[in-house]
């Protein structure tokens, strides 16, 4: 883009390509809209009919309505203005001049430092024009003069500058050796801090059910948490009632329907430390053809930046394909979406209905699964990694713990740990017994299918 581009090379500085870029992008994508209007206004655009479009975009969202190049051409018609800007036809080539939205700030920076240059040069046309007719006292000139200057100075914000790090010293760092992490069920390694993840899995596989747990020791720690969900209140009510005294510092807002624009600016402005979006389908964040992997890509990359820029960690829930997958294939629209976040996390069904396994993608670190259960009373605890709570292995810790003296079922189950699940103890310590190594109470060959029953090692002659 050159630096200069005017369509009258004699009038006053401007970057129509500049200003080309940041309409289309506010078209083309919503998400954008509120960043760019904290840097720029209609009256920093050098076009007439720019400035026209701007307010138009700018009118639409403050209405919190979606904008579109047939909504957008509906509004300009309304203001009997869509002429005024060289028809629909424009419009359509300014979609076409963003074909992404990623450098939006970066243009509409541009527009400022240019309106503050053409400011600079009014300025001193104005100020040269009042001096030379001696129509006011030099002091008060000068005073008015130093005025407009300020005035120019506190709107006009520099073209930011792209940040460069030096990689010996960034090694050496406190921080490099250690990362920040945020613990999912008590465990590490899975979740860190002020990385974007996407937890994945089949619908009713309980995604919300998971990180509304970890909400609660999250918030337990002192972080602060907004949740963007899709549910309604009447299904949030119940399930917060569980602990009621645990949601402190957590802001919930119910977003389905909710203009993105307005989600975006929420989760940017807000104070929240932990920002979850829940699911990126049902808030219309990821819309389209799953298989795009370039479209669905460019829909999510706005929500990470600007999670990263505010220091948020972010966490995105998704759907899983029906056909399952594996290396993050499970994920539906994987390629696009795993490869957009720092960490992905697809959850699975277990044999045993209560439990759930993750399996984790992520950079820089590869965490091991993780099984975990849901227990009667709706709380959820880590397991372990699937091996440890095997049926093989539960046998094997089963014969560690009795020593010779009754116990019942449940006594042994508490004693392991991790915990598994009641069905896999009673099927070790049936095979247990019918291998002999330890017996029951009553004696197996009674054939009882219910009731307490007691457990100790067999007394070998």
């Amino acid at each position: 883009m050159s630096r200069r581009s005017n369509e009258n090379e004699n009038g006053p500085p401007w970057n129509k390509d500049a200003e080309r870029a940041v309409l289309g992008s506010m078209i083309h994508e919503n998400n954008v809209i509120p960043a760019v209007l904290a840097i720029v206004q209609a009256s920093d655009f050098y076009a007439d009919y720019h400035q026209k479009i701007f307010r138009a975009i700018a009118d639409l969202d403050k209405r919190q309505q979606p904008i579109d190049l047939v909504l957008l051409a509906e509004e300009l018609v309304k203001r009997d203005q869509l002429k005024d800007i060289g028809g629909g036809s424009y419009l359509a080539d300014l979609w076409d001049t963003a074909a992404t939205a990623a450098n939006a700030e970066y243009y509409a920076h541009l527009v400022r430092d240019y309106s503050a240059r053409r400011g600079l040069i009014y300025l001193g046309k104005d100020t040269a024009y009042k001096a030379e007719l001696g129509t006011a006292p030099v002091s008060e000139l000068i005073e008015a003069t130093r005025g407009e200057l300020t005035s120019l100075e506190k709107v006009s914000t520099p073209v930011a500058a792209i940040p460069e790090y030096d990689a010996d010293q960034l090694a050496h760092s406190e921080h490099g050796e250690h990362l920040d992490y945020l613990p999912l069920l008590g465990q590490e390694g899975y979740l860190v801090r002020r990385w974007s993840h996407l937890v994945a899995g089949y619908p009713r596989s309980g995604k919300t059910e998971l990180l509304s747990a970890c909400c609660r020791d999250w918030l337990a720690l002192g972080e602060r948490v907004l949740y963007l969900t899709e549910e309604p209140l009447d299904i949030w009510r119940p399930r917060l009632a569980r602990a009621q005294e645990a949601w402190k510092g957590m802001k919930l807002v119910t977003a389905f329907g909710m203009g993105l624009a307005a989600i975006h600016k929420r989760l940017r402005d807000g104070p929240e430390s932990i920002v979850i979006l829940d699911t990126i389908r049902g808030l219309g964040i990821v819309h389209g053809d799953e298989n795009d992997n370039a479209g669905i890509g460019k829909q999510l990359m706005p929500w990470i930046v600007s999670a990263r820029k505010t220091q948020k960690t972010l966490i995105l829930l998704h759907h899983a394909r029906k056909g399952g997958g594996q290396h993050g294939e499970a994920i539906a629209g994987a390629h696009a979406l795993l490869g957009s976040v720092d960490i992905g996390l697809v959850l699975e069904r277990d044999v045993a209905a209560s439990r759930r396994v993750i399996t984790a993608h992520a950079r820089v670190i590869q965490p091991p699964e993780l099984m975990y259960e849901r227990r009667d009373d709706g709380t959820m605890h880590s397991l372990g990694t699937p091996d440890s709570v095997g049926l093989s292995d539960v046998r094997r810790r089963i014969r560690e713990v009795l020593n010779g003296e009754w116990l019942t079922t449940a006594d042994i189950r508490d004693s392991l740990d991790p915990k598994p699940s009641l069905r896999t103890v009673q099927y070790a310590l049936v095979s247990e017994a019918k291998a002999g190594n330890i017996e029951r109470d009553p004696p197996m060959s009674e054939n009882v299918q219910r009731g307490i029953f007691r457990w100790k090692t067999t007394q070998r002659t």
